[in-house]
């Protein structure tokens, strides 16, 4: 007898379309589908998700250029300015990178950052200011005539008012009126220009920087500088340690009555950008203090990223410091400010400054010669500058 074979199996039927995707696969993905987010700067052939997407298109285009690194390592212990492209750059601790012109700082780096010491670029060690897209500067006071309103700032450096889009500091009014205190501007700012600056970048090797601020009136005390901007656009950025300083220069006292105050100038602009930031350096962004007619004056010189600025009063015997009161403790500071004696005929000396919780506990000032204390009348103060603005991109 024959036996009949029954092979069960599966009866399949396709239709030509599906023939075609079996013949000529297609691997598509369904809708929704989800997987890993790779990390930032990932140069591979994975693919991204929409997240990875997002966080590389937080840098605008320019902030996101390393260069070419043709200008090899970079190892800055003196003074450094305008645009470099390095394969690493590195401030060493205990060494200072001072910024000493106005174009301020663009390092661009295809390797590491390393800020352990600190990038001085303070308004006090540049000789002027292209008042662009920072903060502003304050209004002179006011001597017998008005004082000055504070530097304008504008979308392109050194531009003219059809391309400014804020006013700095009050002027002071004539008979000895105080003047007004720099704005802070900051990148989230309602002024659409600063968004504009941010999307355009630096425009000629021009790092963003904050304006100076006035004259005193009636021929008074100099105006304080606004400080130079500082850009690291690098691989990476490790700024264990390290300090950036940018604070915003001092106006100084009239020198006779009825003159009045210089005001001071804004702090910069700093911009961090690369793919991974490892504990960014501190960034002291203090705009210059408000400049009084008494003298000689504790003038601070770096702010160390007080949010509230001390002010200190000194006293003269027999022509030298001898004398330091704390007026106003300050707030908040990271750092110790750091003050010079201003005005009343002398030179030298010193201020040291003992610090307690960021404030100023005491102070003390010693040495120096020439100086006479005056307190002058029908003199306004100067303003302070506006405290800069910084941001950070990882891309």
């Amino acid at each position: 007898m024959k036996k009949l074979k029954i092979i069960l199996g599966i009866l399949v039927v396709v239709s030509p379309a599906g023939l075609a995707q079996i013949q000529n696969p297609v691997n598509v993905l369904p809708n929704g589908a989800t997987a890993t987010t790779q990390a930032v700067g990932d140069n591979s052939t994975k693919l991204a998700t929409t997240a990875y997407v997002d966080q590389n298109q937080n840098a605008p285009a320019w902030a996101r250029w390393l260069g070419d690194g043709s200008e090899g390592a970079g190892n800055c212990s003196t003074t450094l300015s305008g645009e470099h492209w390095y394969s690493s750059f590195t401030v060493s601790g205990g060494n200072t990178c001072t910024v000493n012109n106005i174009n301020g700082l663009v390092v661009r780096s295809t390797g590491t950052c390393t800020i352990a010491g600190t990038i001085n670029a303070r308004g006090v060690d540049v000789s002027g200011s292209k008042n662009y897209c920072g903060s502003l500067g304050g209004g002179s006071g006011g001597g017998a005539a008005a004082g000055t309103i504070g530097t304008t700032n504008a979308m392109l450096p050194g531009a003219t008012a059809t391309l400014a889009f804020n006013s700095g500091g009050a002027a002071g009014g004539s008979s000895g009126g105080n003047g007004g205190n720099g704005n802070f501007v900051t990148p989230t700012s309602t002024f659409p220009s600063i968004q504009a600056c941010l999307a355009g970048g630096p425009v000629s090797d021009w790092m963003f920087s904050g304006t100076s601020g006035s004259q005193g009136g009636s021929s008074g005390g100099a105006a304080g500088v606004g400080a130079p901007g500082v850009a690291l656009i690098c691989n990476s950025i490790v700024g264990t340690g390290g300090v950036i300083d940018n604070s915003g220069g001092y106006g100084t006292p009239p020198a006779a009555n009825s003159t009045g105050a210089g005001s001071s100038g804004a702090s910069g602009v700093v911009i961090l950008s690369a793919h991974t930031i490892t504990n960014a350096p501190t960034i002291y962004s203090n705009g210059g203090p408000v400049v009084p007619v008494s003298v000689p004056a504790a003038m601070i010189s770096s702010g160390a990223g007080c949010t509230t600025l001390p002010v200190l009063t000194l006293g003269v015997t027999t022509g030298a410091l001898s004398s330091c009161v704390v007026s106003t403790a300050g707030a908040g500071c990271v750092g110790t400010p750091t003050f010079v004696p201003v005005g009343g005929g002398g030179t030298l000396g010193t201020i040291t400054p003992t610090m307690s919780g960021g404030a100023v506990q005491s102070c003390v000032a010693s040495g120096g010669s020439g100086y006479t204390a005056s307190t002058f009348t029908t003199a306004g103060t100067g303003g302070s500058g506006g405290n800069g603005w910084t941001k950070s991109f990882t891309f």
